[in-house]
């Protein structure tokens, strides 16, 4: 279910409501203010959306990948371990790197929420 914002009060109180060391989603945006031109409105609504949708998937990928051809890389120059051990620490590699990035993208994504909510209730403030 959508927050429905109308003012700055509103935004101050979802600014509150999503902290960021708190890992859930944050919340879906609709905004309902005579405060902004329709377009402006728009921009923000669809920014905030897709902060709030952000599941850090892309960047789960990336590290994940960057850290297997690091661990690949590594691997090749150092022949002192076995092939089943080479495969069990390039599985817990690519497993923990995804765990990682998908860490940085979701707090990645709540900051720019954030961000945007406090540029949001500036602007309604102002306008």
């Amino acid at each position: 279910m959508p927050v429905v914002i109308s003012d700055w009060t509103d935004v101050e109180r979802l600014l509150q409501r999503t902290q960021l060391w708190r890992l859930e989603r944050a919340a879906q945006v609709m905004l309902q203010t005579d405060r902004l031109a329709p377009e402006e409105g728009q921009r923000f609504e669809a920014r905030l959306n897709r902060h709030a949708d952000a599941c850090g998937c892309g960047e789960s990928g990336m590290v994940s990948i960057a850290a297997l051809l690091a661990f690949g890389a590594y691997s090749f120059l150092s022949s002192a371990r076995s092939l089943g051990s080479l495969l069990l620490y390039g599985i817990v590699t690519f497993v923990l790197a995804g765990a990682a990035g998908k860490l940085v993208g979701l707090l990645r994504a709540k900051h720019r929420f954030r961000k945007e909510l406090r540029a949001l209730a500036e602007r309604l403030k102002s306008g």
